[in-house]
């Protein structure tokens, strides 16, 4: 089931995860997760995009870790 942006009035599907620490004053954005969680925030892709932290804190976007080269088919790596 697809899970909606957690932002007031977006109709959108989450595409992301965002989580926080105030200890640690850094806001993560993850791909969506797996497992719903009442502590994160899932986020539709423009919604993830735009973040921004509060003054001091850190962004950690952690999405383009996930993210893979996308080739044309029948073309590998190799070529």
């Amino acid at each position: 089931m697809e899970r909606p942006c957690a932002r007031p009035t977006c109709t959108n599907p989450a595409a992301a995860t965002m989580t926080f620490s105030y200890t640690e004053q850094t806001v993560w954005l993850d791909v969506l997760t797996v497992e719903v969680n009442p502590m994160d925030h899932d986020l539709c892709l423009m919604h993830a995009d735009r973040t921004t932290p509060p003054v001091g804190w850190m962004l950690d976007d952690r999405r383009a870790a996930f993210k893979l080269p996308m080739l044309p088919l029948g073309i590998s790596q190799a070529s």
